[in-house]
């Protein structure tokens, strides 16, 4: 192809920390309860019920309540009948949590493991949260414009045919070299759900699809189609390139939301890397039996 998009290295991404992602959201959920309204001090800490005199407060209730049912307590969606449920449900989570203490349960191997887990995932969570919330000056939100987002990117307009094996997509390849119709055999042949279309899709960017189309696409130049079968985890491909076309980058202030999210996505990699270097870190080989 004449032109490639302009692709600098990424930050690493938040959805590569997926304990980061699953915690942040449980996180993000419990903590909703200490930004509920009604925060005055007499109010945080009131105890609506003891159970084996154990008191429950009003504060972890509501942290239940917005675990249970995604926040919507603070959005005001919950009405009387439903929140007596919800405390119904609270106090019984409450009299099996005190009867699994009684019989020693939170000592079993297994479930003291995922305690813990789930209790690294929330303090690593917590703590990552912290430096990706720390304020980002418009310097650097502009220094972030510049490296990702202020550069035009190329999209491709393909066709592709999608089959079970690679035998038949060389069979395909082949009646293309006679002189078949790309999007007859698309119509006819391909298991994709672009089939009924001519195998037609709509234009992208290459990061937006899976790695084995794009690379292969990449190579491609408008009117041209693979000349080996493309494999991928759904299938083998053959893949006809139709056009390509420039998409100028966005002004700077439409960008700026993902300006700041990529800055503070880089932020959060450094801190990692700079916790890596600074530490010791020994993996070790398991022995053989």
């Amino acid at each position: 192809m004449d032109k490639e998009p302009h692709m600098p290295s990424n930050p690493i991404p938040l959805r590569t920390v997926p304990w980061l992602l699953a915690a942040g959201l449980f996180l993000g959920q419990a903590m909703a309860a200490q930004q509920a309204d009604d925060t005055t001090p007499q109010k945080k800490d009131e105890v609506i019920a003891i159970v084996n005199g154990h008191p429950l407060t009003r504060n972890d209730f509501r942290a239940f309540i917005n675990i249970r049912t995604g926040n919507r307590l603070k959005k005001g969606g919950l009405n009387q009948e439903q929140l007596q449920t919800l405390l119904a449900e609270y106090i019984n989570r409450e009299l099996i949590y005190q009867e699994a203490l009684k019989k020693g349960y939170d000592r079993v191997p297994e479930v003291a493991t995922v305690i813990d887990n789930h209790r690294r995932n929330i303090l690593a969570s917590y703590t990552a949260q912290q430096v990706i919330n720390q304020p980002l000056s418009e310097e650097e939100l502009r220094r972030t414009y510049e490296k990702y987002l202020a550069h035009p990117t190329v999209e491709y307009k393909t066709r592709h045919i999608l089959v079970n094996s690679e035998q038949e997509a060389r069979q395909i390849i082949q009646a293309l070299k006679k002189g078949a119709d790309f999007a007859g055999l698309a119509k006819k042949r391909s298991i994709d759900a672009s089939a009924r279309d001519g195998g037609s899709l709509d234009w992208f960017s290459s990061q937006s699809v899976i790695p084995p189309f794009r690379e292969a696409v990449r190579k491609l130049k408008p009117g041209e189609y693979t000349q080996e079968p493309v494999h991928s985890r759904y299938g083998w491909h053959v893949i006809l390139l139709e056009g390509t076309r420039e998409v100028p980058p966005p002004p700077f202030e439409a960008a700026r939301d993902k300006a700041r999210s990529l800055a503070q996505n880089e932020r959060l990699a450094r801190h990692i890397e700079a916790l890596r270097k600074q530490s010791k870190i020994e993996l070790v080989q398991p022995k053989k039996k």
